[in-house]
């Protein structure tokens, strides 16, 4: 929201993607691409994998919901930047301004990894240039409900997804079941993960109500436990 206006003032062609992962609130994404009008990408769960896909882009904003992301602006938009700038080919005072801004926006993001504190520092920039307060920022949309939880399996290995974790390609069946179930419910999404540090799958589900959420989760977990090898009781 902040940094869209200059980007389209700068009078560089600059391509730009938000970049999330399969937690992602459903709300978020929307809001993104609806409102923004900011093509958004989904990766597997890991920095390493957003970080990767962010450096495809001239400006990049990725994120994970447990809050690790950054801005990364690309040496070569930098160059082309400081190029129009330096070089007085500017339209007028906006163009020039739109410049500056993305530039400074560069110099305070950590290009190499998530940083609280420099992120702390470019929202603070951002509530600042958009004269909006933190009720206003939270309010911008609503998330929708969701349930994340987890599930001991035999072995966690068996497990293999694909499109960016969000399909369940192996053990047979468990995708077919998650297809189901959400169709029962309305606007719900559901996936299953294998943990990489211990022996449980994650299961994310989100829907229209929190009840939903839950029941979707539950019926996930059941189908997983059932057709995977759950240990201890059945959820």
């Amino acid at each position: 929201q902040f940094m869209k206006p200059y980007i389209e003032q700068c009078g560089v062609k600059l391509s730009c993607s938000v970049v999330q992962t399969g937690y992602a609130n459903g709300a978020s994404i929307d809001y993104i691409e609806n409102t923004l009008g900011l093509k958004s990408v989904i990766t597997p769960t890991g920095v390493k994998h957003l970080h990767l896909e962010a450096k495809k882009y001239d400006i990049a904003i990725y994120f994970e919901a447990n809050g690790h992301g950054t801005v990364l602006i690309a040496d070569d938009a930098v160059k082309r930047l400081q190029s129009v700038l330096d070089g007085g080919k500017l339209s007028n005072d906006a163009q020039k301004k739109a410049i500056q801004v993305l530039l400074l926006i560069h110099s305070v993001s950590n290009q190499a990894i998530g940083d609280a504190l420099a992120d702390t520092l470019l929202i603070e920039a951002a509530l600042f240039g958009l004269n909006w307060d933190v009720t206003k920022w939270s309010a911008i949309y609503e998330d929708r409900p969701s349930s994340l939880t987890k599930l001991k399996v035999k072995d966690r290995t068996v497990f293999k997804t694909a499109n960016a974790e969000q399909t369940c390609v192996e053990p047979k069946g468990i995708q077919e079941q998650i297809d189901a179930i959400c169709a029962k419910y309305k606007d719900s999404r559901s996936f299953v993960r294998p943990s990489g540090t211990e022996d449980v799958v994650r299961v994310y589900a989100e829907a229209t109500t929190q009840s939903d959420a839950y029941q979707v989760n539950l019926l996930v977990r059941r189908a997983v436990y059932d057709i995977a090898g759950g240990v201890g009781d059945r959820p």
